[in-house]
């Protein structure tokens, strides 16, 4: 895998929340610049135990600009594997996140899924 690591570029927060990224001890907050979706069907296997399993396909995916070079897009886990599926590089969604542990609501994530 190349160096993805690049300090020169932009970050657009496409979910509908601010995203926070703590790393050592800096603090950067993406807010929100639209939100990005992507439509889902979902595909019965059968049962296991009474409790039906699915499995799901990704649709037409709206609010995702065209690539940019230089860009990164953050938006959901879901929204970055369907575009994964179609080819895209450029999308990235939280990962490592860190909760509150009364609320469960999420404070901040450490860092970005590939």
């Amino acid at each position: 895998m190349e160096n993805i690591m690049e300090n020169n570029g932009r970050v657009v927060n496409l979910t509908p929340h601010d995203v926070v990224i703590v790393r050592y001890g800096k603090q950067t907050t993406y807010p929100s610049q639209g939100v990005a979706r992507v439509s889902e069907k979902y595909k019965s296997l059968g049962f296991f135990d009474g409790i039906e399993q699915f499995d799901v396909e990704y649709g037409e995916i709206v609010g995702l600009p065209e690539p940019t070079e230089g860009v990164l897009y953050v938006v959901s886990g879901r929204l970055k594997d369907a575009a994964k599926k179609q080819g895209r590089t450029d999308t990235r969604s939280p990962a490592e996140t860190v909760r509150d542990p009364e609320t469960g609501h999420v404070l901040y994530t450490l860092g970005l899924l590939v």
